[in-house]
């Protein structure tokens, strides 16, 4: 049975969610691919990053050009990070709009 390895980060930022998120995606996209994703409300997000592990230090970098976000640990084989990312501009009260549909 074959051990899942993972590193947690943290990270904030002032820039408005949406803004937020598509560079943050691009930045990603750009190492490794998000597996998942979880939406806590617009204060936060959590983001599952597949990755080869000699590619964590130039996502971690990339990422901290964007973002302040926590110091990296040792990396040894990891394979997914999980990075959970706050909003500084969030409210609390995510609401996402959704069309009338005529019927």
């Amino acid at each position: 049975m074959q051990t899942m390895h993972a590193l947690h980060w943290t990270a904030y930022t002032g820039h408005l969610r949406f803004s937020a998120l598509q560079e943050v995606e691009k930045i990603i996209n750009q190492y490794g691919f998000i597996a998942n994703f979880k939406e806590f409300s617009d204060l936060t997000i959590n983001i599952e990053i597949e990755i080869e592990p000699s590619k964590i230090e130039g996502l971690h970098k990339a990422l901290s050009d964007y973002l302040t976000i926590d110091e990296p640990v040792e990396i040894g084989n990891l394979s997914t990070i999980y990075l959970n990312l706050t909003f500084g501009a969030g409210t609390g009260d995510l609401k996402i709009p959704v069309p009338e549909v005529p019927g």
